[in-house]
């Protein structure tokens, strides 16, 4: 590994490696992959973030707490009107608003924070489920 690189970092390359590999393993035996899961297994992160890359990474994790919270308004409306009749998972979106937050919380205050877990909070939860 690059001795420039962080140890948390280096945890991150590590994962994305892993992943990569699973994806090449799995398809090498047959086994079907997502698109999605094949395109987080070929995502790079990056060594470092400028301070103006930090902000906008904050304003992307905003981004994506306001799209969340407007389709958990659509699901809730849908139910309201009876156009789906599952259970309610309103604790998913409040489990990704916590995540969403403290991410920002830890980058506002400059703190290092795994590119896997900013990945996750930057991942959207569907309009329908």
């Amino acid at each position: 590994m690059d001795p420039s690189v962080s140890a948390l970092r280096q945890l991150d390359f590590t994962d994305q490696m892993y992943k990569a590999d699973r994806a090449a393993k799995e398809l090498a035996h047959g086994f079907p992959v997502s698109q999605q899961a094949l395109a987080d297994a070929l995502w790079i992160p990056p060594k470092s973030i400028s301070p103006t890359q930090r902000q906008e990474l904050i304003q992307e994790l905003e981004a994506a707490r306001q799209q969340d919270d407007r389709n958990e308004q659509a699901m809730l409306n849908d139910i309201a009107w009876g156009r789906n009749y599952g259970a309610i998972p309103t604790e998913q979106f409040d489990d990704r608003k916590a995540l969403i937050d403290s991410v920002i919380k830890t980058l506002e205050i400059g703190e290092r924070v795994r590119w896997s877990t900013i990945h996750q909070a930057l991942t959207v939860i569907p309009a329908s489920n």
